[in-house]
């Protein structure tokens, strides 16, 4: 659905706060462009606010949504950082427009209410601030033989020069089994900080880092999805419940815009990336 923010005035967001009731995968909010709203909810794909677009389009460069809170939990906050006492926040317009996409499941015999609810706490604009973005990093070649376990091997994504990430989680359905995010500074993870390890598909919690992670020298992050594929079908990437991801999506500072960031290859040594800046 399409909402408009009752702010009257634009301003920067230091607090957020998503509760979800059982049966909700995930929620997804983004800022949009959209000028009227449609409060009647409508179907959508997974990440339809990043990745589809009616006329065609590159993800991430051409969506008119920007990706602002992602909720996999009953109860999700996030607290933004200062940096060197300075509140680092990411900015919102007057009565900003929000596209809410929530996911979910019925595993059940009887129809399952399921609601999704989205809170910000806000400084005025002229407040001073350090402004923070968004990144959603991935792949999408996944393969996983029937009645078998498999990786992605260790990929590594380069994060933007002289940024600072301060948040992360990450992102599979059903049959994974473990995802792992190191800092690193080509790809490789030994000897390197294991900064996630997550084996909990259905609840991965969002980690917070103080002090940051910074990247800088080419520095980024590694990261490596494991699965137990105990069906007898091949599995691979795809948005239904038969299907598998692996993601992860980080807040970073300063802003350089929403950064997507997606391997195609399983032999790329790094993710096609369109670095979206408004």
């Amino acid at each position: 659905m399409y909402k408009r923010m009752d702010n009257a005035e634009a301003g920067y967001v230091r607090r957020m706060r998503g509760e979800l009731s059982q049966g909700s995968h995930h929620m997804i909010v983004y800022t949009s462009e959209e000028t009227e709203e449609q409060l009647t909810p409508f179907p959508c794909g997974g990440f339809e606010g990043i990745v589809a677009f009616d006329d065609g389009g590159v993800p991430g460069l051409d969506s008119t949504n920007t990706p602002i809170f992602i909720a996999q939990q009953p109860l999700v906050e996030i607290d933004l950082p200062e940096e060197n006492g300075v509140p680092v926040g990411f900015r919102i317009e007057a009565h900003q427009m929000l596209l809410v996409e929530l996911h979910w499941y019925n595993t059940t015999s009887e129809d399952r209410d399921v609601t999704g609810k989205f809170e910000v706490e806000m400084l005025p604009e002229d407040h001073s601030i350090v402004e923070s973005s968004f990144a959603f990093w991935g792949t999408v070649a996944i393969d996983i033989p029937p009645a078998s376990k498999g990786d992605t091997g260790v990929l590594f994504q380069r994060g933007l020069s002289d940024t600072k990430g301060f948040a992360m989680t990450t992102h599979q359905h059903a049959l994974g089994t473990r995802m792992r995010i190191w800092d690193s500074p080509d790809g490789s993870v030994e000897g390197e900080r294991l900064l996630v390890d997550g084996t909990d598909w259905a609840d991965p919690p969002m980690q917070m880092f103080d002090p940051p992670v910074v990247f800088n020298d080419g520095r980024g992050l590694a990261y490596q999805c494991e699965w137990n594929n105990t069906t007898s079908d091949h599995v691979g990437f795809g948005e239904g419940f038969n299907d598998e991801m692996c993601f992860l999506w980080m807040y970073y500072y300063p802003s350089r815009g929403f950064d997507i960031c997606v391997h195609f290859d399983e032999n790329a040594k790094q993710g096609v990336c369109n670095h979206l800046v408004r």
